[in-house]
């Protein structure tokens, strides 16, 4: 499948999606509050002046990283998304620099533009995942922080998706290992300063309405989200990597 036909479909799925309505249902307000805990620890007092936030969404984060970031830029391929986002930014009193984009493999952006880029539920989405790791250094600034959250193909809930990706749709499950997004990233300059598993307990793959003994499971297993090994095979992979400057690049 050729970029622009995978960008149309990707452009009119997102346009087409009641984003809100995938956490509407307890086990989606399950993972809406295991992945804003996990975001919020990889933050942690870190603060940063200009931050990039590609493919925003509903803007569901913000409350999360707004504390963090002094000035948001926002972008997403869908417009009906971005306008939710804008509506969210204005209830909570975010000044909000929303963008329309394409596919965010390669974006029109000015090299070392942003102190931040947080990229969440997104890289599984772009029509190549390694272009985009090397578009968001070049965006941005030397020593600047990228923080993902991303889905994990070790994960249960990702080698269901894997099968499918090769078996029903190539569309679905295009998600990355820890072993090759760490080797990307490092191969592009970052040094990993903050990796944690999330979603150890896998809702996707529970009941929309779990049971009181599934959601105690569910939370139970989060313990184990930094737990060397076991931190690999979460539902999600969540990681805060820098850039590095010329001269930590040269001492490598």
């Amino acid at each position: 499948m050729d970029k622009e036909t995978f960008t149309k479909i990707k452009k009119d799925h997102w346009n087409n999606f009641e984003y809100a309505s995938k956490f509407s249902s307890e086990k989606g307000q399950i993972e809406d509050i295991l992945e804003k805990i996990v975001i919020k620890k990889a933050l942690d007092r870190t603060s940063y002046e200009k931050g990039l936030d590609i493919g925003i969404g509903d803007g569901r984060l913000l409350e999360i990283y707004s504390p963090h970031v002094k000035h948001i830029t926002a972008l997403d391929i869908s417009l009906k998304q971005l306008e939710t986002a804008e509506k969210a930014a204005k209830d909570l009193s975010i000044d909000l620099d929303a963008r329309l984009c394409e596919d965010a493999s390669k974006l029109e952006i000015e090299d070392s533009s942003y102190d931040i880029i947080i990229c969440t539920r997104v890289l599984q989405h772009v029509y190549d995942w390694k272009e985009a790791i090397a578009g968001f250094g070049r965006i941005l600034k030397p020593e600047g922080d990228l923080l993902l959250l991303t889905y994990n193909r070790f994960s249960v809930y990702g080698l269901k998706k894997l099968y499918q990706n090769k078996l029903i749709n190539p569309m679905k499950g295009r998600f990355r290992s820890p072993i090759s997004l760490i080797k990307e990233l490092k191969k592009n300059g970052f040094r990993i300063d903050y990796y944690s598993g999330a979603l150890m307990g896998q809702p996707e793959l529970f009941n929309e309405n779990p049971s009181d003994l599934s959601k105690k499971l569910i939370f139970k297993l989060e313990r184990f989200c930094q737990k060397p090994i076991i931190k690999y095979f979460g539902g999600r992979q969540v990681v805060r990597a820098k850039k590095l400057g010329l001269n930590e690049l040269r001492d490598l």
